[in-house]
């Protein structure tokens, strides 16, 4: 089993391993738009900028499902939902600012 520590991105109410703890974090700071993909000289983000994040996108939320189903904490499952939609939302958003980037 994997050591166990609060996790600071759902605000010490579960209990996760380290790896989901940085992922969850650097998700909110993603969502809050913290940790933004440098801008091109253009003024908006290039392609492949857009698909770069788009990738992420998709493993961040492919991770938060897989330890949502894993997850034995009533308290750390009841996070994770909301998470899951945002993280889905943050992808369409991707999704179609890449459609409007080609």
């Amino acid at each position: 089993m994997a050591p166990q520590q609060t996790c600071s991105g759902c605000g010490g109410s579960g209990q996760c391993d380290a790896q989901t703890a940085q992922e969850i974090m650097e998700a909110q700071a993603q969502m809050s738009g913290g940790q933004a993909m440098p801008v091109s000289t253009g003024g908006g983000r290039s392609a492949a900028q857009i698909e770069y994040e788009l990738k992420k996108a998709y493993e961040l939320l492919n991770d938060m499902q897989r330890d949502y189903e894993m997850t034995e904490s009533v308290v750390a499952r009841s996070q994770y939902p909301p998470m899951i939609a945002d993280m889905q939302q943050r992808i369409q958003q991707l999704e179609a600012e890449l459609r409007n980037a080609r």
